[in-house]
């Protein structure tokens, strides 16, 4: 993921919405910032890693759900819905 920004009169960047939320960087966090002199490349690395999940865009495009230990889940919202509805009318149904 990628995007061009541009350094205010202060000299601050902000980091696109969309990066952080990929990233789970939530207001406050607290950012590394290292620079290579040779490439000129800029990284940056959270202190300390998100307690909690956080969403990346898989290649397919859709979100993909990343937990800090590492494991994923690959959250198919069509499925989620349809699987929502039929409980939903599973209820309604034994209600009756």
């Amino acid at each position: 993921m990628e995007a061009t920004v541009k350094l205010d009169k202060f000299g601050r960047l902000l980091i696109p919405k969309r990066i952080r939320m990929t990233q789970g960087w939530e207001p406050g966090v607290e950012v590394h910032v290292q620079v290579n002199e040779a490439t000129k490349v800029v990284e940056l690395h959270p202190t300390v890693p998100p307690a909690s999940a956080w969403v990346e865009i898989a290649e397919d495009g859709g979100p993909l759900i990343r937990f800090p230990e590492g494991t994923t889940h690959d959250y198919d919202m069509v499925e989620a819905i349809r699987e929502d509805r039929e409980a939903r009318a599973d209820y309604l149904a034994s209600s009756l």
